[in-house]
């Protein structure tokens, strides 16, 4: 059973030994140290962060674990460095908790389910809604789409983070469409469906990795496969439906250079765009607020994601 985690070691305020830490593999990489000798780098996770191992001095550098291996380590914690320098890794293989390596929604999956079927009853149109019906009543897919992470890291990386992240954005969208008279029932399924290609393009197992058609493709792309194959099914499928509803996935990243397929063209397209950027934005403010509360310090380092420091001031609360 798992004890130590990331977030323990990174309190620690000086070098500590650790013997048989319980971590998954997230990434792995053979390096050259100034002396040329070869030297392993992993990236060791778990649900609450990553931290940096490196093996030095071995005879020969093991390269049978592979993304997602779980791994028990010994070594020693660098405070200055903030790393683990290594003695020993073996493969784990006794039981695990994916709830120890992967974080979870803090919001009730059940009842973020039940919002998300809400929102499909609401739909007028009966094509629209039988294709949403066939996807989300699909017993695999809602098995998969309640735990899925929405990505990787960054926003929403953790078990049922998909399904949060959508329900989010439909919500959003439930209100902004309604202010600017948009097509509700064409918003509404787009914000459903526009992350749909990410139950192919990411793997969740012990750690959250992109698939080998994910990577060559991103989710964009698959979602728009995956929808267009599902509505070649429903007979007399409205045009106007299938395209506003394939363009609203291709351009739901809003711009080109952010991953988009076009830039939106629609007012939908629009909607679901700045729903979506907004929940994920959000998303990493409050995830970094939090870690920050832990913390000493009110404003934190610069996050690329968002492209600015995070101010968090401490409350203090007055004596009554």
């Amino acid at each position: 059973m798992k004890s130590l985690y990331v977030a323990d070691i990174r309190q620690w305020l000086g070098d500590r030994p650790i013997s048989e830490g319980l971590f998954a593999v997230g990434g792995m990489e053979i390096r050259i140290a100034a002396t040329g000798a070869p030297f392993l780098s992993l990236t060791l996770t778990d649900r609450t962060g990553t931290i940096q191992a490196l093996l030095f001095d071995c005879d020969s550098i093991p390269t049978e674990y592979k993304i997602g291996d779980p791994v028990l380590v010994g070594g020693t914690f660098s405070r200055r460095y903030n790393n683990i320098n290594l003695q020993q890794v073996t493969k784990y293989s006794g039981s695990l908790d994916r709830d120890d390596f992967i974080a979870k929604s803090c919001r009730d999956i059940d009842e973020m389910w039940v919002g998300l079927l809400q929102t499909i009853g609401s739909i007028k149109s009966s094509q629209l809604k039988d294709l949403l019906l066939g996807i989300f009543l699909d017993e695999d897919i809602e098995k998969k789409f309640k735990i899925w992470p929405a990505a990787q890291e960054v926003h929403h990386p953790y078990i049922g983070g998909l399904l949060e992240h959508t329900s989010t954005v439909a919500r959003l969208c439930e209100q902004s469409g309604q202010l600017y008279k948009a097509d509700m029932d064409l918003l509404l399924t787009g914000a459903l469906l526009h992350d749909i290609g990410k139950l192919q393009e990411l793997d969740c197992d012990l750690t959250i990795a992109y698939t080998d058609i994910g990577g060559l493709l991103r989710h964009s792309v698959l979602g728009c496969f995956f929808v267009r194959d599902r509505i070649s099914g429903i007979k007399d499928f409205p045009e106007l439906f299938r395209d506003g509803l394939l363009h609203i996935i291709a351009s739901h990243h809003g711009k080109i250079e952010w991953g988009a397929m076009v830039e939106p063209m629609t007012l939908e397209a629009f909607l679901v765009y700045i729903a979506d950027d907004t929940d994920a934005k959000a998303n990493r403010y409050r995830t970094l607020i939090d870690q920050q509360t832990a913390s000493e310090q009110n404003i934190g380092a610069r996050d690329y994601f968002l492209g600015t420091r995070v101010y968090a001031p401490k409350v203090v609360e007055e004596d009554q």
